[in-house]
Formats: structure tokens, C-alpha cells, sequence
């Protein structure tokens, strides 16, 4: 499984004035590391990771997280299509089983 997840960002902001000022963001390295260390220290509040393998995720030479912010949406039913399918379960929770002697998915 590759986890990932998307989104629809804004690229800019409204002023006092209510005037949309266009600001370019685009995925750099030091967006990517922002992200990764924001992300981690999230589940690691939640208790979703255990601290030795946030370590390794922090430390290790490839971390894992890209972005790709290349893609542009101007037109309103794309935006509507795309909106949809991240709502969208990535997929059905009762193909999940649990193997509990073994602590790992046991799904076909």
C-alpha cells in the first residue's frame, strides 16, 4: 500500500479588501521537510506512531514524502470531479481483517 492523500489548496489570499492576491506556492524541499516533520510530530501526539519508528522516519535518507504541485484547476467541474473523489474512501473497511496473534492485515 502507498498511503497518500490529496488536497485542493488555495494559492494565495484575500486582503483586507476582499481583493485575491495570486501567490505562487509550489512543492519545494523545505515544504516537503516542514511537512513531514508536522505530520509526524501529529501522529506521534495521537499515538499513531511509536517514537523509535518516527526516529527512523525522520532520520532515514529517504523519507517517503514528495509533492506534486503541477496540477492546476481552473474550470469548475474539475474541481467539482476532484473534490469528490478525495472525499471518496480509498477503499471499503470490511476488506480489512486483522490478524491479531499476528499484529499485521491479513486481507486476501
Amino acid at each position: 500500500m502507498n498511503p497518500h492523500w490529496h488536497t485542493i489548496v488555495w494559492e494565495g489570499g484575500f486582503d483586507r479588501h476582499d481583493r485575491f492576491f495570486f501567490i505562487a506556492l509550489g512543492a519545494n524541499a523545505g515544504l516537503t521537510e516542514l511537512w513531514r516533520h508536522r505530520l509526524i510530530a501529529m501522529f506521534l501526539d495521537k499515538g499513531l506512531l511509536n517514537p523509535d519508528f518516527a526516529r527512523k522516519l525522520l532520520h532515514g535518507s529517504h523519507s517517503g514524502f514528495s509533492f506534486d504541485s503541477g496540477t492546476r484547476i481552473y474550470d469548475e467541474n474539475a474541481r467539482r470531479s476532484l473534490s469528490q473523489y478525495i472525499v471518496r474512501a480509498p477503499l471499503s473497511l470490511t476488506s480489512i481483517h486483522w490478524d491479531q496473534d499476528r499484529d499485521t492485515d491479513a486481507s486476501p
